[in-house]
């Protein structure tokens, strides 16, 4: 089903549908992002499309508005550092020696079997869009459908065609993927035996933090399960301690039985900031700089008493920056 049958049948507007087929349309564009977090020297690429104005963009657009608002609903999504702050701010009785971990899909975006994503995304659809709703939720899937599968790109002047997953670049992508691992949870990790020992699970798109209390045999035996499901392609790496842990740009330690934080930053970061002096609008270098650096820091760190040190560390930064003293 395209966007003129969903017109045809009253499921959109015209003025939608004039929308979703606007003219002006290019083949996307594929490029690499340097990880530079990985190695200096030799990054591997990120694979980003580039879909504006490509002819899927806008209905990639539409599936993403009908669905992103029900990852939320997902039981391990975090929204990001903040919001998984404030989840381990009600973590307590956390047992002596129970293992902080982490865990990161390997490359999820193309890894995820299209036909079980967009099950996925049924059976989310089917459990919170109920009713008489326009588009139909099965209409919906046939769109997302498009996106996945008339997903062609172009490379070094020749031109390809993505058979698996969801392109890195297209509006939907986050949501699929958060909604794909939510169905996985659902059905390998919830259903776990071993899960009866995790006093926490929280997943931010691939990365997933959790407390096992288990024995270490019984943690290795729960990554070993979990990279041998059904879905070949997903694969779990995976890092732990029962002192401390990195997540997302937090240190996570385990002091009295509750969770305590420090940020965090990756060994290659280079804490580089714009000049002052920069044609960038002045908003965003002062934003950037001052303002936005010093609250983030102090909202993500419990220990308030390492925010003076924090503050030192950015003003000698800053300072380098030629930035203003006030």
């Amino acid at each position: 089903m395209g966007v003129e049958s969903l017109h045809e049948n009253n499921e959109i507007s015209k003025s939608t549908r004039d929308y979703l087929l606007s003219d002006g349309l290019r083949t996307p564009i594929l490029y690499f992002l340097p990880k530079i977090h990985k190695s200096l020297e030799k990054p591997p690429g990120r694979p980003i499309e580039s879909s504006n104005s490509s002819p899927s963009e806008k209905i990639s657009q539409m599936s993403d508005i009908i669905m992103n608002e029900y990852v939320a609903l997902l039981p391990s999504t975090i929204k990001d550092t903040t919001d998984f702050l404030q989840k381990c701010a009600l973590i307590s009785n956390i047992p002596e020696g129970a293992f902080i971990v982490s865990w990161d899909v390997v490359g999820l975006y193309p890894n995820i079997p299209i036909e079980e994503g967009l099950k996925a995304s049924e059976w989310m659809l089917k459990k919170h869009r109920k009713g008489n709703v326009n588009p139909s939720n099965k209409s919906v899937i046939e769109l997302l459908r498009l996106v996945l599968t008339c997903n062609n790109f172009e490379f070094n002047g020749e031109h390809y065609k993505q058979i698996k997953g969801t392109a890195m670049g297209t509006k939907v992508a986050p949501t699929f993927a958060n909604i794909f691992m939510g169905k996985f949870e659902n059905d390998h990790i919830y259903t776990h035996s071993l899960y009866a020992k995790v006093l926490v699970w929280l997943r931010f798109i691939d990365d997933i933090f959790f407390i096992f209390t288990g024995t270490l045999t019984e943690l290795k035996q729960f990554h070993n399960d979990l990279n041998h499901t059904r879905y070949n392609s997903i694969q779990f790496t995976m890092d732990y301690s029962t002192e401390k842990i990195h997540f997302l740009d937090t240190t996570i330690k385990i002091e009295n039985g509750t969770l305590v934080s420090t940020l965090y930053t990756k060994p290659t970061d280079s804490h580089s900031y714009l000049l002052y002096e920069s044609c960038h609008p002045k908003h965003i270098i002062i934003g950037k700089h001052s303002l936005f650096s010093i609250l983030k820091n102090k909202k993500n760190l419990h220990t308030l008493d390492r925010f003076p040190i924090q503050c030192n560390g950015f003003g000698k930064l800053s300072h380098c920056q030629a930035l203003p003293n006030s």
